[in-house]
């Protein structure tokens, strides 16, 4: 008896069973690129928990002019960062606010000003004497240094936030 086509049957079956079908649907990330959605439990979860002294840059910084993205930051004395972003999809585009995930910000070297975020960005940061901005440089990335206007006279619970 040839057993050859019944194996080659049964390892075409065990292949096919064997492969990955992430038949997940795409999502955006907070910057608004694209990725697959992780498979339930598959996503990290990034630190919240304070990353230090950051108060030489805490504040709520707007940092929308300069990628014509309405977008917010809030950045607390104990090294959190939270980030708000106008919605620009779904049923309810330029009406609401994502808010990511609130995130550890670590001082790496406080003589250069330097941070890094747990999603592994890595910035360098710092306010003017009146902290009226931030100037933020994006260490690893290849982008334009950004300055932030602080926000004042309101507060991150008057933005609205999406739902869905």
């Amino acid at each position: 008896m040839n057993l050859a086509p019944y194996l080659a049957i049964a390892t075409a079956l065990l292949l096919g069973a064997c492969s990955s079908s992430d038949d997940s649907p795409d999502t955006l990330t907070p910057d608004g690129t694209s990725e697959l959605a992780p498979d339930g439990d598959d996503q990290p979860v990034l630190s919240s928990t304070p990353g230090g002294d950051t108060s030489a840059i805490a504040g709520y910084w707007d940092g929308s002019q300069n990628d014509n993205e309405e977008r917010y930051f809030i950045i607390a004395d104990n090294g959190l960062w939270t980030e708000y972003f106008l919605s620009l999809e779904g049923n309810t585009p330029g009406n609401c606010y994502w808010m990511a995930d609130t995130q550890t910000l670590t001082p790496e070297d406080p003589a250069a000003n330097e941070y890094s975020l747990a999603d592994g960005r890595a910035l360098a940061m710092s306010t003017d004497d009146a902290r009226t901005a931030l100037t933020v440089e994006y260490v690893i990335e290849e982008r334009a240094t950004e300055v932030w206007p602080a926000i004042v006279g309101r507060v991150p619970e008057d933005l609205p936030l999406c739902t869905e």
